[in-house]
């Protein structure tokens, strides 16, 4: 996912003396989940939380196929700034 996309960048590429930032935390857990939990059904999908890497791994489950995803998030703080990573609201 490119960072622009998660607001947050953990992979730094040097390509043609630019630095391109990427994060990688959605494409870790969309493989961890696949191989754990292979042939889950994925179309409503609760997330509990949504600090640090909680917007990389909800856009894990859009990608992986949830059609519905419900996050819990706890503190006032913390929903405000899950609504602006996902442009909710605004």
């Amino acid at each position: 996912m490119p960072a622009r996309s998660a607001r947050s960048i953990n992979t730094v590429v040097l390509k043609d003396g630019k630095r391109i930032g990427y994060n990688t935390d959605w494409s870790g857990f969309a493989r961890g989940f696949q191989r754990g939990l292979p042939g889950a059904r994925m179309e409503r999908v609760v997330q509990l939380g949504a600090g640090g890497a909680g917007a990389a791994v909800a856009h894990a489950a859009l990608t992986m196929g949830a059609r519905a995803l419900t996050c819990s998030i706890p503190t006032r703080h913390a929903r405000n700034r899950s609504r602006r990573a996902f442009r909710i609201g605004t």
